[in-house]
């Protein structure tokens, strides 16, 4: 029978539905299964591109003790991972904890569950706690009566809105995301990083805030968080760390303002991704009562109502939007479903969907880009194409009777009991029928379908497949595949029918169908078959000599192997075992990477290194892959460790426990046939013992992981993996011996979070981490405004000068009251005195803040600010003889005044001498300094000190001359003389020496001086 017979036209359009899978839920060990509790909720929600299936059970009955778990299965209902839920003390009173609106997975795989009170946890496919702790995205929500009435997750995020219209935006990034879009956040935006908690979940065991919380070693893990030009609100980046794994972004929305001033109310909300809009940033669409759509655009929190009353009759009750981003489809509280452009210019359908069912659909989204689909719970799949054609999936596939394995291989009929229909998101499964469908997932190029007992795929057929199969085709394709068909079947007619796709010239294209046609079927039959007639088209065409090379396109051949390779690994995908259900356009969109990340989630280990392997991917993603299967091997013999263990506490024999150095070999071995292998194929590999090193120490392998850390020899993968087994010095180590001040800062980092105070700390990087750290930390420590950290880390090395000599430095140069700085100098006359040997240095100390007192009283007598001006003794002297100028009438005061200082401080008479020439010649006042130079006949260091002062601040030539004269010195008064440009007085200084005299004479510019000197050298020569 033609495959084309059991396809479904929906106006031109033909679908097919492929069965996929059928589900046998299996159950974590301990969890309730339907007959040990009263009443049962069971919420299901599936990952996009063949992801996994999260399956959430609890009790309605908030006393009961039942255990509670998040389970995630794979597409065949195999149990992967299972996750304790809720998290601890996340609500401490058990009848108060609030409804769960929405399940669901982002593009990433991040699994969001959002609460009614607007809680948010967020998992990953192998965490047992949140990623990010849990938070409220409205906390006004809580202890309130405004309930969380729609959520819309979407690619990157969720977006929440209220009872009272109030919303918000939350977007989840994580280390490998750029910054920039944080940079550019809102200023109203906050950010939850990795230590951050709600009030009602700080004590949980998913987040481990610093003990040391008083101090902060470095701000965040980039210097763009500091640069002056990365310009944005980079307030919001001093929230993440270097640590910082995942983080959330909110967004308050201004829609409750908008709601009051308009006297509106908001019915529903959906996403546009930041793929579809042009500044890069989501755009929430919230639909009205009064029948329209407001925009507000994330980015700046701009509104814009689209006003589309005139083409909606009524409120829209549902929004979803195309895979390509260019339309949405519209459900209305009157039943319509309207289909129109994103920018609500041009409506493309109406299509009264009264008749279908009962009240709103549970599920409305698209199946690729043509054609909508709806559902109510109880019913059959509704499809509506673009012309207003619709069709009907009745999905009856499996068992009637719904599987639970709970590892004893015991199946039992169950039954949802769950009473509570109000949530209408149709993830909630409470209903009798196995088959009826439990959650829809909007694909690319298709839709997916699960229910209790299966999955099922609803898929556009493809243009290729179309003309393969279709009945009556003549396309070359489908002769091609008819002239392989034969061939196998020994027709002679097979040759002839080649030669007729030979003689158009299109060969190459009948071969390109076939090997397009088989990466999109399922059935390995089909897929073979269609390979076979590429295969059969390639081999009469190189034997024809048409190959179908070109420079610029690869061969057809080259294109038959990578798609013989693809389809090896999409089988492998969507094997029973994996059940990685994914078409290969979604493989395409995804990437071969991502998929290996998601195969090593799935626990998928092996399959991902083979897949590595077979497509040669890059080292990176081959080392991920090869990691992931020593962290399965591991936690394996962890496991059977601890078997053993719990035998040997009930006296049975322990023979079987597996020696660290055995694990470690088996890991080395491991590693060592991962690089045969990679050799064999022609491709690079690297090892990276770091983190399965972490896998060990988180299975209680700590010396299996300190064994594997010591094989490592990447210090960027070295040194996380150290901080997380909490081995700060050895990080240390690591670190200062890689010579990465970045590494070095976030070992510094981590360590202070993980002491309980400040001492200790310090203690730690004193005496147990190397030199190099310690200079790292002290630089930092220098640039702070608080003097505090590097003092205790000084003090703490036994620095005292360094402490001492720092401290007051920030004295004499500090900006605020003069009370600050004399108490950072009192702080460094006492640091000074921790050591005997720091005695002159406390001295010091001390009389500079004798000085300041001074200079405070002299302020406040006269005046002058003489304060905070780091000015020494000398130079506080030779001030007050200078502001003595300023004021003639008091000078001799003011002169008395620096007298006194200078007795008080005791400075020596020949240095009192200098200090009080050059205050005087510099404030210009000669008569006092004549009289100064007429009390003694020969002044401590003499006349010159008078004269150079007279020459440097401008005194008459004949005055200076009087001071040179009374230089006893030939040759002072001869340099003098020189400096003091009088030439003839200079040369008759120099009797005895006539090369001065020629000095002199070149340095003289007026031809008298230079007769002068000529007729004094005549002298010379007689």
């Amino acid at each position: 029978m033609s495959e084309a017979t059991q396809w479904q036209t929906l106006g031109d359009i033909a679908y097919r539905e492929i069965p996929l899978f059928d589900l046998t839920w299996q159950q974590s060990p301990g969890a309730p299964s339907p007959f040990q509790v009263n009443a049962l909720r069971i919420l299901t929600s599936a990952s996009s591109h063949g992801g996994p299936i999260a399956r959430l059970t609890t009790s309605l009955d908030p006393s009961s003790t039942s255990k509670k778990f998040l389970n995630i299965h794979t597409n065949t209902g195999s149990l992967f991972h299972s996750i304790p839920f809720p998290p601890p003390l996340l609500f401490t009173n058990p009848f108060e904890v609030p409804l769960i609106v929405k399940m669901g997975f982002t593009q990433r795989q991040k699994l969001v569950i959002v609460y009614s009170d607007s809680h948010v946890l967020v998992y990953d496919a192998k965490s047992i706690a949140p990623i990010i702790p849990p938070f409220c995205a409205l906390p006004q929500l809580k202890n309130s009566s405004i309930m969380v009435t729609n959520v819309d997750i979407f690619d990157n995020g969720v977006a929440i809105l209220a009872s009272d219209s109030s919303s918000a935006l939350v977007e989840f990034f994580d280390e490998f995301d750029p910054y920039s879009v944080v940079l550019s956040a809102h200023a109203s935006c906050r950010v939850v990083p990795a230590g951050e908690t709600s009030s009602s979940s700080s004590s949980s065991s998913s987040s481990t805030p610093s003990k040391n919380s008083n101090t902060n070693v470095f701000p965040p893990t980039l210097s763009i968080f500091n640069n002056s030009e990365s310009g944005g609100n980079s307030a919001l980046l001093s929230q993440i760390d270097s640590t910082t794994k995942h983080y959330a972004l909110i967004t308050p929305l201004p829609t409750a303002k908008s709601a009051s001033s308009n006297n509106t109310a908001f019915c529903t909300l959906a996403v546009l991704s930041s793929k579809f809009t042009t500044n890069k940033r989501p755009e929430i669409f919230f639909s009205t009562s009064d029948n329209s759509v407001q925009i507000v655009d994330s980015f700046n929190l701009s509104i814009v109502d689209v006003d589309c009353r005139s083409r909606i009759q009524s409120p829209i009750t549902r929004i979803s939007f195309a895979p390509n981003g260019r339309f949405l489809a519209c459900f209305t509280q009157n039943a319509i479903l309207t289909v129109m452009d994103i920018n609500f210019s041009t409506k493309v359908l109406d299509f009264d969907a009264g008749g279908s069912g009962s009240g709103q659909p549970d599920e409305l989204c698209w199946c690729g880009e043509d054609s909508v689909i709806l559902h109510w719970r109880g019913q059959d799949v509704l499809m509506v194409g673009p012309y207003g054609d619709w069709l009907r999936w009745g999905l009856d596939n499996g068992d009637k009777n719904q599987n639970y394995d709970n590892n004893n291989n015991e199946s039992e009929n169950t039954k949802d009991n769950d009473n509570d229909n109000d949530n209408d998101n149709g993830n909630d499964n409470d209903n009798d029928n196995d088959n009826d469908v439990v959650e829809i997932i909007c694909e690319i190029d298709c839709c997916r379908v699960i229910t209790n007992s299966s999955v099922t795929m609803l898929q556009r057929v493809s243009p290729t497949t179309a003309n393969l199969f279709g009945i009556g085709s003549v396309e070359l394709g489908a002769m091609l595949l008819d002239a392989s068909d034969a061939f196998e079947k020994g027709d002679v007619g097979a040759d002839e029918a080649a030669k007729s796709i030979l003689r158009t010239g299109r060969l190459n294209v009948a071969i390109k169908d076939c090997v397009e046609g088989a990466l999109l079927e399922f059935d390995n039959n089909t897929q073979k078959r269609l390979l076979r007639a590429a295969s059969y088209g390639l081999h009469f065409g190189y034997k024809r000599g048409e190959r179908g090379e070109s420079d610029n396109e690869p061969s057809q051949s080259a294109n038959f192997v990578s798609a013989a390779l693809k389809l090896r690994v999409l089988n492998s995908l969507r094997s029973q075992s994996v059940g990685f259900c994914t078409t290969v356009l979604q493989f395409d969109r995804l990437g071969p990477s991502s998929v290996v990340a998601r195969l090593v989630d799935l626990k998928r280990s092996k399959l991902a290194l083979h897949v590595c392997l077979l497509l040669k991917l890059d080292t990176a993603t081959l080392s991920h892959a090869a990691v992931g299967l020593a962290e399965a091997l591991v936690v394996k013999i962890s496991g059977d460790n601890n078997d053993n263990n719990n035998d040997n506490n009930n006296n049975y024999d322990n023979d079987n426990v597996v020696e660290d150095a055995d694990v470690v070999n088996s890991i080395v071995k491991l590693f060592d046939k991962i690089k045969k292998l990679a050799a064999a194929a022609n491709h690079p590999t690297a090892t990276c013992y770091a983190k399965v090193a972490i896998a060990a120490f988180e299975a209680g392998k700590k010396g299996v992981a300190a064994k594997l850390l010591a094989l490592e020899t990447c210090a960027n993968e070295k040194v996380p993996a150290l901080i997380h087994i909490k081995d700060f010095v050895g990080a240390a180590n690591a670190a200062n011996a890689a010579r990465d001040v970045d590494l070095i800062t976030v070992v510094l980092q981590e360590a202070e979070r993980a002491t309980s105070s400040r001492e200790e700390f310090f203690r730690i990087v004193v005496t147990s981490m190397p030199l190099g750290v310690f200079n790292v930390l002290k630089v930092y420590y220098g640039q702070l405004v608080d003097p505090a950290p590097l003092m205790g880390l000084l003090i703490s090395a036994r620095k005292f000068n360094d402490a001492g000599v720092n401290v007051c430095k920030r004295g004499l140069r500090a900006s605020g009251s003069r009370e600050e700085g004399m108490r950072l100098m009192r702080e460094g006359s006492r640091v000074f005195a921790l050591s005997k040997e720091l005695g002159f240095q406390k001295s010091c100390v001390d009389e500079q803040m004798v000085l300041e007192v001074e200079q405070h009283k002299f302020k406040e007598d006269w005046g002058m600010n003489l304060v905070n001006r780091g000015l020494s003794v000398s130079e506080t002297v030779i001030a007050v003889i200078e502001f003595a100028a300023t004021v003639p009438r008091d000078a001799a005061k003011i002169l008395n005044v620096a007298d006194k200082l200078c007795k008080k401080f005791k400075i020596p008479e020949k240095r009192l001498w200098q200090i009080k020439v050059t205050g005087l010649a510099k404030s210009k006042q000669w008569a006092q300094l004549r009289l100064l130079g007429e009390e003694k006949k020969s002044p401590p260091g003499g006349f010159a000190k008078f004269a150079k002062a007279g020459i440097k601040f401008g005194l008459g030539p004949s005055e200076v001359n009087r001071y040179i004269e009374m230089v006893a010195k030939a040759d002072e008064r001869f340099g003098l003389y020189l400096a003091n440009s009088q030439w003839r007085m200079a040369a008759e200084c120099c009797k005895t020496d006539p090369r001065k005299v020629v000095e002199v004479k070149l340095l003289c510019t007026n031809e008298s001086d230079k007769a002068f000197c000529d007729e004094f050298l005549r002298g010379f020569s007689t």
